[in-house]
């Protein structure tokens, strides 16, 4: 590689640095900042690159710090419960609309054995081909779509809840889960941030849904494909509004599943203070762009 194409390089490694990590305000910046844990091993690497030319390689450790400090607060993560008789198990699947892996999916679901199952970019074809699961889950909700944004609730238990629609377009479903200790969840999938318009419309979305479980009276679960990563700002800005945190520990990376260099955690379960979660992980691929994932959860009021 000549050395000409590797300053092209870097210049523009630190371009896309300077642009996730200040506070610009260009639609098309939103994007690229759920590309923190990219960027900050790219760096990494330009660091090693450029370690005789000490200052240019000062230049980038800083900008590794600095999506370092960005990032730490996702990796923290929060103390884990013990496994509870009581426990919820909620599984979270992007099925992708034009995926016909059905009998993938349906091995899934037998092998995780979820007490509720969001499923996002549901179809009417998937619902049809879902009819096996039918008589294991016989509360439901579903508003299948023919284009990606169709979404369902299934649940073992009793379910109390409608589609509505958060300061969007798109369907989400906000049910309350007849457990011992009821608790609200609510079950979205916002655009995603490809234009000016669809970037207003997602952080809408999320904001909504967070005032939402600021006011709930109940203590609240939300789950889906969010559209955002868990260091983008419309994410954080979303759990500091509705008191949220996420279940996931660490690196949970469910998009796009065949490039795993570009992996980024687009699909989350959050909830609020009062919940507890004992189990948290990624499943198998089902045939989709998105890797499902599970979370054992329950108010902390079985404590």
């Amino acid at each position: 590689m000549s050395s000409k194409l590797v300053l092209v390089l870097l210049c523009c490694l630190l371009m896309a640095s300077c642009l996730t990590i200040l506070p610009f305000r260009f639609w098309w910046i939103g994007p690229l900042t759920s590309f923190h844990l990219q960027l900050f091993f790219c760096n990494l690497i330009a660091v090693a690159l450029c370690w005789k030319k000490r200052r240019l390689a000062a230049v980038f450790a800083l900008a590794c710090c600095a999506h370092g400090f960005i990032l730490a607060p996702s990796f923290l993560g929060h103390a884990r419960f013990e496994p509870h008789q009581d426990d919820v198990r909620l599984m979270v699947s992007n099925v992708l609309t034009s995926n016909t892996s059905y009998a993938e999916f349906l091995e899934v679901v037998h092998e995780t054995n979820p007490d509720v199952l969001i499923l996002v970019e549901i179809s009417q074809l998937w619902l049809d081909a879902l009819q096996p699961l039918e008589a294991s889950f016989p509360y439901r909700i579903s508003h299948p779509r023919s284009d990606n944004f169709g979404i369902a609730m299934w649940s073992r238990l009793p379910l109390d809840g409608k589609v509505r629609y958060f300061d969007s377009r798109l369907p989400s479903i906000a049910a309350t889960l007849g457990t011992e200790q009821p608790f609200t969840i609510v079950a979205t999938h916002p655009m995603p941030p490809i234009s000016k318009r669809a970037l207003r419309s997602r952080n809408a979305q999320l904001q909504s849904i967070a005032a939402f479980a600021a006011e709930c009276k109940t203590p609240v679960v939300v789950a889906g494909d969010l559209n955002a990563a868990s260091w983008s700002p419309a994410l954080r800005a979303m759990c500091a509004t509705g008191s949220l945190q996420s279940a996931a520990h660490g690196w949970a990376p469910t998009w796009p599943v065949h490039q795993f260099f570009l992996w980024i955690p687009l699909d989350h379960i959050l909830h609020s203070e009062d919940i507890g979660v004992s189990d948290f992980d990624n499943l198998d691929s089902v045939g989709s762009d998105h890797y499902p994932i599970y979370a054992d959860l329950r108010p902390l009021g079985f404590d």
